[in-house]
């Protein structure tokens, strides 16, 4: 028989120096503890373009095992860039095997992607590569997460959420997933992966409930809290993102906080859309959805967000509705910041108040009354129009005093928008108050 030397004992003036343990071998030849073996992990092309199709992973290990040896296989780094199997076998009394690593060729611009590929057994040392895939030349295409609605009335079965690719149309949405983001706690309660799906040939994308026209994909139990939240757009795959998760502006593509009352969401705003401020479906949003307007603008930006109805499936400037619909009954009219007749009222509010931009005629008298709470409030009808308008902004300002020209809307309180009526009170303390109407029109 053999024996290992772990170790020796080593005495000076009878004291112990070190000490190291001797093993005898059980058969003479193997050793207790002998080093495990690791497995080889190596690529036939490296790097590679994302349209090469595929590469082949070499796996081995030194010694050969008795029995099928299972390999388990994953990867790190990995939004959705490669796809293989789960597992590989080395049969027994063999030392190798192959995989086939497929390449996915996305329509998007990348910039070169390190994918470490893992392979690991029980009693193996695990062996690793990294595969750099380089783009192919794709041109850059945006995606926005361009409109959506998350507040209606009853059950609210028709909440969604539009992704818009800039107007390209048929883009693959591969390797992409909506995250919704809980404002309370920063963290994600639902993500939705759109592999499979493509945006129509107008560019619009549809995810949400089956009530929703033009919807693309039909999402069970679909429910957008009603903020504030989040909303953000990743190229990543959906076991990236399990609930609970905190935001990242990693492969972040596009994003939105939103809110329906008067929360705040800093912390996600910071992540999601610095610079940005929370977007709102506006006063009425039952019956409202916040859109871009127009469609796209850049992305991570929230500002050209409005509230409007919605337009699922569809381009979010409302032809023929509106002001565009009124304006165009009058041959040579101006702008809407254009007071054709000099009567001192500019276009927007002619519409405003359904009237002719080409006869001068005084501006409706903004009478205030007193009312039930001892507070002066103004009522403004509505051109039938302009009330059915979902992109025109109507508010009244206050002022004490004319001479410093400040307006603000901090001492007012709207009481009736019911798209005919406008009705707002003035809830400040100051004896002597002036009010303005102010539209406005993207």
């Amino acid at each position: 028989f053999g024996y290992n030397v772990g170790a020796q004992r080593v005495f000076e003036n009878d004291r112990l120096i070190w000490a190291v343990d001797t093993h005898l071998l059980a058969d003479g030849f193997t050793p207790f503890c002998p080093l495990p073996d690791a497995i080889g992990a190596d690529l036939s092309a490296n790097p590679v373009s994302e349209d090469a199709g595929s590469v082949t992973l070499e796996l081995s290990v030194g010694v050969a095992p008795v029995s099928d040896l299972t390999i388990q296989l994953s990867a790190s780094n990995n939004p959705n860039a490669v796809a293989f199997p789960a597992t590989a076998t080395i049969s027994g009394g063999t030392t190798a095997t192959s995989v086939t690593v497929t390449l996915v060729d996305n329509v998007f611009q990348n910039a070169p992607r390190a994918v470490t590929l893992i392979a690991s057994a029980t009693g193996y040392v695990s062996g690793s590569t990294v595969l750099t895939i380089d783009d192919d030349g794709d041109p850059a295409v945006n995606l926005f997460v361009n409109e959506f609605d998350s507040d209606q009335p009853g059950d609210e079965d028709f909440e969604f959420i539009e992704i818009y690719d800039g107007g390209i149309g048929n883009v693959p949405l591969d390797g992409l997933v909506v995250v919704l983001f809980n404002g309370a706690n920063d963290q994600s309660y639902d993500t939705i992966s759109l592999d499979g799906q493509a945006t129509d040939p107008d560019g619009f994308f549809v995810l949400g409930d089956a009530a929703v026209p033009d919807v693309g994909l039909v999402v069970a139990g679909f429910t957008l809290q009603n903020g504030a939240d989040g909303i953000g757009l990743y190229r990543d795959s959906a076991i990236g993102f399990p609930d609970g998760t905190f935001p990242t502006a990693n492969n972040l593509v596009d994003a939105v906080v939103y809110d329906t009352g008067n929360q705040t969401a800093d912390g996600l705003l910071s992540v999601l859309t610095p610079g940005s401020v929370l977007v709102n479906e506006g006063s009425d949003n039952n019956t409202t959805a916040a859109a871009r307007v127009p469609n796209g603008g850049t992305p991570l930006d929230s500002s050209n967000f409005t509230a409007q109805a919605p337009t699922p499936g569809a381009t979010n400037v409302i032809a023929g509705n509106g002001y565009t619909l009124w304006a165009d009954g009058f041959d040579g009219i101006g702008g809407p910041d254009v007071d054709d007749e000099l009567d001192g009222l500019p276009n927007l509010l002619e519409y405003v108040f359904d009237k002719n931009p080409f006869v001068s005629d005084p501006s409706p008298a903004l009478v205030p009354v007193i009312n039930g709470d001892g507070h002066p409030q103004v009522s403004i009808a509505l051109g039938a129009a302009a009330g059915a308008d979902p992109l025109l902004g109507l508010r009244v300002e206050a002022s004490t005093d004319l001479r410093n020209g400040m307006w603000s809307t901090a001492d007012t309180r709207v009481v009736t928008d019911n798209g005919t009526t406008l009705v707002v009170e003035y809830t400040g303390a100051a004896t002597t108050v002036f009010l303005r109407i102010v539209a406005t029109y993207p």
